[in-house]
């Protein structure tokens, strides 16, 4: 088995993209491995469509009466449906409706799912114009449940879902708070986002394996939960962080980032460089410094730029490029807009075209 590639797969941005543009017309189904970011998707989606309601179903545990409920029409001598209030179909609004794990619901709820599916309406109530619908599932080769029918696949456009890579995952931490420790750890292994369906992964420790029951593996959604973690980590404990960095990671992806975190506790702080940045230690670990790099690009100042600039042309290039980088895509770009840091882009503009 293959890994799902260019051109026969799609990333976060462009199944956002497909929704966003088709959605009104088209119904995908997105598959990918556990954890990869499908849920994820309605967030960019609402705030592209700002007008519409938003509906997330949860179509595992979804029972027929979750769906739709007859009603009485007594002028009319006859019964309709009604749908639920958590389809929003009751606002008038155009909605958003993300049938997430479409693939592990019951076949009843299937089959009465398809309607919305292919002809946009629960019962004989219609989506309002404008509406969108998609659903999520994994993969069947993950052997975690999912199935689903030929003629319900006829209905949708079925779409494998691919895990980041390194540099989109990183991009996506940057902006959503993720510690600079999680982040030099995928950094520095590159591995953790490969799938099993790459070529030659039988011995990577680290990600999901469907023919294994494991406690534990990394995803693009353990990491950030391990993020969690590794923030508590005063007031937890040493070793009640390694623990649940095992359940979330699996134990060689836990025991690797905790040594990071332990490496972390051990560097001199942010703010000492900036107080000494001509004369503050520089880690002789390449993995230290990576972690200095990220901490920097999540904290440093427009007012601390000239110092950490400083500090930062006693690195090697490939760090000062990783930090330049990096920075222009976080949230704290803004930085960048200083003298310092400028005339410092201009003389090492070749590190951008890298």
């Amino acid at each position: 088995m293959s890994r799902v590639s260019f051109g026969t797969s799609v990333d976060f941005d462009q199944a956002v993209t497909l929704v966003a543009e088709l959605g009104e017309e088209v119904c995908y189904l997105f598959q990918g491995e556990p954890g990869v970011g499908k849920s994820s998707m309605l967030k960019p989606l609402s705030a592209r469509f700002p007008t519409h309601e938003v509906a997330y179903i949860d179509c595992a545990n979804l029972d027929l009466g979750d769906i739709a409920m007859p009603f009485i029409d007594r002028e009319l001598n006859c019964t309709k449906y009604y749908p639920n209030s958590h389809f929003k179909l009751h606002t008038g609004k155009p909605v958003i409706i993300m049938l997430d794990e479409l693939t592990k619901a019951s076949q009843s709820v299937q089959n009465m799912l398809l309607p919305l599916i292919l002809e946009r309406r629960i019962g004989d109530i219609k989506l309002p114009a404008g509406s969108l619908v998609f659903a999520t599932g994994n993969l069947f080769g993950d052997n975690v449940g999912d199935h689903l029918k030929a003629h319900a696949k006829n209905r949708m456009d079925c779409v494998p879902f691919r895990k980041p890579n390194t540099k989109q995952w990183v991009k996506w931490a940057m902006n959503n708070n993720v510690t600079e420790e999680v982040l030099a750890f995928v950094d520095q292994y590159p591995e953790v986002m490969y799938s099993y369906m790459d070529g030659g992964q039988e011995k990577n420790k680290y990600i999901y394996n469907p023919k294994e029951q494991q406690l534990g593996f990394v995803s693009p959604r353990s990491l950030e939960k391990a993020s969690f973690v590794i923030k508590k980590r005063k007031a937890i404990g040493d070793e009640a962080m390694l623990a649940s960095l095992i359940g979330l990671l699996g134990e060689a992806g836990a025991r690797d980032l905790h040594a990071f975190v332990n490496l972390d506790d051990k560097l001199p702080t942010f703010d000492s460089l900036i107080a000494s940045p001509d004369s503050a230690p520089i880690p002789d670990d390449p993995i230290a410094i990576c972690i200095l790099v990220y901490k920097a690009v999540a904290h440093v100042t427009a007012q601390q730029m000239p110092k950490w600039v400083t500090y930062m042309n006693r690195l090697k290039k490939e760090n000062q490029g990783l930090f330049a980088r990096s920075l222009l895509e976080s949230p704290n770009a803004k930085a960048a807009g200083c003298k310092e840091f400028i005339d410092w882009a201009t003389q090492n503009n070749y590190i951008f075209a890298k």
